[in-house]
């Protein structure tokens, strides 16, 4: 076993500045946009309040008129249902689906995109299922999320080698 004296000489003479992070930004400004949407309260934690706001921006992103927004029990369905089967999404990504699926930068029809006055749970569920084919590549693209590094356990040291 090395002595201590022996072994911090060399252990000095390496760079004692930190590695910078090789982190690339990603290459589009969609991808950008992913990176904050999912970085936000999701909405099965959020407020029904939260998820009113979204859809409401949807709504006029997409050209519903006022009067033809989900009312009563359409409205409670599609609330209920956005609650449970997208309820892992952030409001911020529900946004980011629909203003790209109106830039047709999803894999989506333009027929599929138009909303015909008719803001169904069918509409939506087509334009998330687009947005969740676009967000498994934008997720691989995401640089890693940084662990906790486990140190390997040290050998016993012999306080006799040391001095």
């Amino acid at each position: 076993m090395q002595r201590i004296t022996e072994i911090i000489p060399v252990a000095l003479q390496g760079n004692l500045e930190p590695a910078a992070p090789n982190l690339k930004p990603p290459a589009t400004i969609e991808g950008q946009q992913f990176e904050v949407a999912i970085a936000g309260k999701r909405i099965c934690h959020g407020s029904e309040e939260e998820l009113k706001q979204a859809l409401r921006y949807i709504y006029i992103l997409v050209g519903l008129r006022a009067q033809n927004y989900p009312a009563d029990i359409a409205k409670q369905l599609l609330h209920a249902y956005i609650f449970e089967d997208y309820g892992g999404h952030t409001p911020g990504e529900l946004r980011l689906a629909f203003k790209m699926a109106i830039q047709n930068k999803l894999s989506l029809r333009p027929e599929d995109v138009t909303c015909y006055e008719n803001f169904s749970i069918a509409y939506f569920s087509r334009i998330m299922e687009a947005y969740r084919d676009w967000a498994k590549e934008q997720i691989k693209q995401l640089p890693a999320p940084v662990k906790d590094r486990q140190l390997a356990p040290m050998e016993k040291v012999d306080i006799n080698m040391i001095w």
